[in-house]
């Protein structure tokens, strides 16, 4: 088969299967539906038998030689699935534990509690405050732990919120700069957000919530560009960067410093801080 038919064929695949995760998410009651899986091997890399074992059940590896495999997750212990529904996440398990592998499972993002404490801000600023606006952005990287940022915008003193693993900060929002945002936000309608643009292997998976008075949007989306996907990025840079302006903790910078890796597509230079 040509090498440009085997592409084609992989790009549709990827669309259905990111538009039937779409629209599951729109049926969904919240993330917390979602799993995240990982398959472990040795701490070198799979071995030839493990990379022949790997390339029948994951789908990416289909049409992979074993020799691809093994040098494709050369060095590593591991792979991971996140924002897996239940029933993906057991076909997975089932297929690799039935080849002997380890297989680990755990509810993405309820099993974090800096990130378990941000959702429950979410829902307090909801039931306390249903007119007021709210914006959150969940991080699914490939290679980094997750986290998330909520942004939570009156009555009263305007917050940011950002969890990472073990690690989670609150910190009020200055008028000025949340009038920025709002202006930065007004700019795309996150609203009208569409979402939905191509999954793929190397990246970050992001889903991202708007509450307002106007109404309630949620969307994902897979490493948005702000060329390819301009409304998408513009919602979540400005999220990130207003968490990237008033958030102090080092542990809190580490965090964003990851992400900003997957998110930069403008050739933007991170403001350095030291710390003592």
């Amino acid at each position: 088969m040509p090498e440009d038919t085997e592409d084609d064929e992989l790009t549709a695949k990827r669309w259905a299967w990111w538009r039937t995760v779409s629209a599951r998410l729109e049926d969904a009651s919240s993330w917390e539906v979602l799993w995240r899986l990982r398959v472990f091997w040795g701490t070198q890399g799979p071995t030839q038998k493990e990379a022949a074992l790997l390339r029948q059940f994951i789908p990416e590896f289909k049409g992979w030689s074993i020799a691809e495999v093994g040098e494709g997750l050369a060095g590593t212990a591991w792979k991971e699935w996140r924002t897996l529904f239940a029933e993906d996440a057991r076909r997975l398990q089932r297929e690799a534990e039935a080849r002997g592998f380890r297989v680990e499972t755990v509810q993405d993002g309820l099993d974090d509690p800096a990130i378990a404490h941000v959702r429950s801000l979410l829902r307090a600023h909801r039931d306390a405050h249903p007119e007021a606006a709210r914006y959150w952005l969940s991080f699914h990287p490939t290679f980094h732990e997750g986290g998330c940022i909520l942004v939570t915008l009156g009555p009263g003193e305007s917050l940011v919120s950002v969890a990472s693993r073990a690690h989670h900060e609150t910190v009020p929002v200055p008028d000025e700069r949340g009038l920025r945002f709002l202006e930065e936000l007004a700019a795309i309608d996150p609203l009208g957000v569409p979402g939905e643009n191509q999954i793929g292997l190397d990246g970050i998976s992001l889903t991202c919530l708007v509450e307002e008075r106007r109404g309630c949007h949620e969307f994902s989306t897979w490493s948005p560009g702000p060329e390819q996907n301009p409304r998408e990025h513009g919602f979540v840079w400005a999220v990130y960067q207003l968490a990237v302006d008033v958030t102090r903790e080092p542990a809190t910078w580490r965090f964003l410093e990851e992400m900003f890796g997957y998110l930069n597509d403008n050739d933007e230079r991170l403001p350095v801080r030291h710390f003592e």
